[in-house]
């Protein structure tokens, strides 16, 4: 039978059951409810079943008289068999039963499925040049429909349509369907199904034109284009295309159209229309951690300084144990979405207990990411690379070691995240390794070499639970650790740490007791978190690790439970945990506001 959407002319004597059901819906004495149940079906093909009757749907009408709940039972046997032959079942055989009682009816319906019918001949064919595209190949390869699987009419609108759709977001813009159509044989019960796709030719990318108006240099435009004029056209190019510019926040109106209308021998212009956002943006922000205490931010951000799109950030943090004040000119090179040049000067105050340091900084970084980094969508799957030098200059003090220390420090960063969303996740890893130093030789007071590595991995447990393990591990070569500024050295505990004890509170120590921080650190966590509700969960965790001279310890250990809140602001944990080296120290509480990865 094909599936065409012509429909027949309904005779009008068609129409009188239905104006008889009505007149028995209203003149009739009412009665009580219906009880209405399907038997002998799958969960989800008894939902389908009870949409389509007409008894399901009265149900809960007030007035129905005992008349009509017999004539909506009589039809409910029909509309069941109906409503399974679009899922391949046309030999169903139907037992209905209707009670009444004191509570009023029940309608009960036995179903027998029977054998559902099979696709006996299947003629799926590809015309034209899609006939040799890889992707279209793929999908005939692996096809949704089967010969001997049960004919299902949803199934095969899906796959009509997912071989249809394939053919014009690759470009086959021309394509049709010459012939789409089941064919049901009831005598040797099976069915025919029928596709044939004639792709025509392919067609091409022509030339971007970006409308006047965006605010910035077209050539920086251009360089946010992932594709050139006359390769094949791809409808997920367009996606990436206008992705980018998304993600670039410059603009509050993106439009990407491709003119099909205007193409020349099968080349799509591309017509793009930008509408720049307000230039600035100001931030604010309040907190709270363990570690940090209540916390606040400010930041304003000029989005766009020329038509280069240089950009301005400014933000001040403010907290209990630390306050900095950074200024930031970001400027876009090579490919803008993913390539950057920044310069940057601060100034940083670090109080905790254990310490104080006062620096002010300057540097200049080049960062380069490749990969998958869709931020508005938080889903990211690639490496980012920071080559930067900075000069530093610090006075500090830790125990009863202090200085004043200039540094030109040279930095190198990898990173490689893969989120499926990096603020509450469900399956993702993070690894981040760090190297910098300095030399004597080369303006710096001191010459030292440090790497510190951080990585967190996060897994699914059941439909429920989650595993998060993290490591982070430094190490620390220089020829006097004593003349190495606090703020460049190893402390261990608190909430991103050894949970169980305070912040910044382990390490070795000078001959009055206090922590001076150390050249080495290695700490390992384990933590397992099951949702109790759509938005809460509870977690256990065990904590190891400490700063050391070497990595033959000591090492200090914390455990304990968890509460965590996904709420409108952001993941929220309430910890509480106890030191177990030694064994004397009073449960912490540790509560820590932010994103998974």
């Amino acid at each position: 039978m094909p599936d065409s959407n012509d429909k027949p002319a309904r005779p009008a004597a068609s129409h009188l059951p239905g104006l008889c059901m009505v007149l028995l819906l209203f003149l009739t004495p009412p009665v009580a409810a219906i009880e209405v149940t399907v038997e002998g079906l799958p969960k989800a093909l008894q939902e389908s079943v009870l949409a389509q009757l007409s008894i399901e749907q009265h149900k809960r009408e007030s007035g129905l008289s005992p008349a009509a709940i017999r004539a909506l039972h009589k039809r409910a046997v029909g509309e069941i068999r109906d409503a399974l032959k679009p899922r391949g079942y046309y030999r169903a055989l139907v037992d209905s039963e209707l009670t009444s009682g004191k509570e009023g009816y029940v309608a009960r319906y036995r179903v027998d499925l029977g054998p559902a019918l099979p696709i006996g001949t299947l003629d799926v064919r590809v015309t034209g040049d899609g006939l040799n595209d890889p992707i279209i190949a793929a999908l005939l390869d692996d096809f949704p429909l089967r010969l001997g699987d049960a004919l299902d009419h949803e199934r095969y609108e899906a796959a009509k349509n997912q071989l249809a759709h394939l053919g014009a977001d690759r470009g086959y813009l021309d394509a049709v369907l010459t012939r789409h159509e089941v064919q049901v044989d009831l005598v040797t019960y099976t069915a025919n199904v029928v596709l044939h796709y004639e792709t025509g030719a392919r067609y091409r990318f022509g030339n971007v034109e970006f409308e006047s108006g965006s605010g910035l240099d077209p050539q920086l435009l251009a360089r946010y284009v992932p594709f050139s004029a006359g390769e094949p056209f791809d409808a997920g190019q367009l996606i990436e295309f206008r992705r980018g510019l998304v993600d670039s926040d410059y603009f509050q109106l993106i439009e990407v159209t491709p003119r099909r209308d205007l193409a020349v021998d099968r080349e799509v212009p591309i017509k793009v229309k930008l509408v720049p956002r307000p230039p600035n943006k100001y931030t604010f922000g309040l907190g709270y951690g363990t570690d940090t205490g209540v916390r606040g931010k400010a930041g304003w951000e000029i989005r766009q300084l020329n038509e280069a799109g240089h950009r301005l950030f400014n933000e001040v943090n403010a907290s209990q144990v630390r306050s900095d004040l950074t200024v930031r000119y970001i400027v876009p090179v090579q490919d803008p979405r993913t390539d950057q040049l920044m310069y940057s000067i601060g100034a940083v105050s670090e109080y905790p207990d254990t310490s104080e340091s006062t620096r002010v900084t300057a540097g200049v970084a080049y960062t380069q990411s490749n990969g998958i980094w869709r931020l508005t969508e938080g889903r990211i799957a690639g490496w980012r690379s920071t080559y930067g030098l900075n000069y530093w200059r610090e006075r500090w003090e830790t125990g009863s070691e202090n200085g004043r220390t200039t540094l030109i420090l040279p930095t190198v960063s990898w990173m490689y995240l893969n989120t499926d969303n990096r603020l509450v996740t469900s399956r993702g890893w993070r690894a981040q390794l760090d190297l910098r130093g300095s030399s004597t030789s080369l303006a710096s007071d001191v010459t030292f070499g440090q790497a510190r590595l951080q990585t967190k991995l996060i897994e699914p447990l059941g439909d429920r639970g989650r595993v998060i393990a993290r490591l982070e591990a430094g190490a620390t070569w220089t020829d006097d650790f004593s003349v190495l500024p606090s703020s460049l050295r190893f402390y261990a505990g608190g909430d991103q740490s050894v949970r169980g004890y305070a912040y910044n509170s382990l390490g070795p120590k000078d001959l009055n007791g206090q922590v001076i921080g150390g050249p080495n650190l290695l700490v390992g966590s384990l933590e397992y978190e099951h949702r109790i509700l759509e938005k809460w969960s509870l977690a256990t965790f065990y904590d190891v690790g400490n700063a050391m001279e070497g990595f033959d310890g000591p090492y200090f250990s914390g455990a304990g439970v968890g509460l965590h809140w996904k709420s409108p602001i952001g993941l929220i944990r309430l910890d509480v945990a106890v030191a177990l080296t030694p064994e004397d120290r009073p449960w912490r509480l540790h509560v820590v506001i932010g994103p998974d990865l």
